[in-house]
């Protein structure tokens, strides 16, 4: 008989969606491994606990995401924060060279080990991933969030483009969704404005700014709802 548990099956995908279908229509959808949905949630928990300051619990989360799936380059990425936070530099920097040997381009781990580079007195070797990042990255980091504010200061609600752009570069930050959110919401757009804020309460890791995302979300959605 089938198994109450799941919808199709023991082979069935997983489908995991926080809009209605009608605006989800015509996003590009990607399919996900169920053990890398698991990882991500243990890797957010993982954020969390440590934005709270309990290394023991960030740690068990952290490595909990990897048993789940190893090829999840972020939970290395958070585990070598735990070590460096923890004062395991050597630790620290095994976990982003890991990362950064399997994600070459990725500019969070290059970034990380720098730091734990210059942190064990390495600077010569620091250096050589500084300057590749500039290379990746010729525009600082938040140049185009913080241009897209100064949009919005101006009303300049063509700012979504900007804060767009910082999407691209970094897709896991969920304030450049928040503010993107914002920028949607003012000229009327606003499917892409509850769209964004939905990524954002994805990408936040504390607790608290969840709760703040899902409030804003009820109140878009409230808007849309006839009455």
């Amino acid at each position: 008989r089938t198994d109450p548990f799941t919808a199709y099956g023991a082979e069935a995908d997983l489908a995991i969606d926080f809009l209605p279908p009608a605006d989800s229509a015509g996003y590009r959808t990607v399919s996900i491994p169920e053990p890398t949905i698991v990882a991500m949630y243990m890797n957010n928990r993982a954020a969390e606990t440590l934005a709270q300051d309990r290394l023991d619990d960030a740690y068990w989360w952290a490595r909990g995401a990897i048993a789940q799936d190893p090829g999840f380059i972020a939970s290395y990425n958070t585990l070598g924060v735990i070590f460096r936070l923890h004062g395991q530099l050597e630790a620290a920097r095994r976990a982003f060279a890991f990362a950064l040997e399997r994600a070459p381009a990725d500019t969070g781990s290059m970034h990380n080990l720098a730091q734990a580079l210059t942190a064990l007195g390495e600077e010569a070797r620091a250096d050589v991933l500084r300057r590749k990042l500039a290379q990746l990255q010729p525009r600082p980091p938040f140049h185009f969030f913080e241009r897209g504010r100064a949009a919005m200061g101006r009303g300049d609600y063509r700012a979504a483009a900007l804060f767009s752009k910082e999407i691209e570069r970094d897709p896991y930050y969920h304030e450049f969704h928040f503010w993107l959110a914002q920028a949607y919401f003012r000229p009327g757009q606003v499917g892409q404005a509850e769209r964004q804020l939905t990524l954002a309460m994805e990408a936040s890791g504390a607790s608290a700014e969840r709760a703040l995302y899902a409030a804003k979300l009820d109140r878009l959605r409230a808007l849309r709802t006839p009455h």
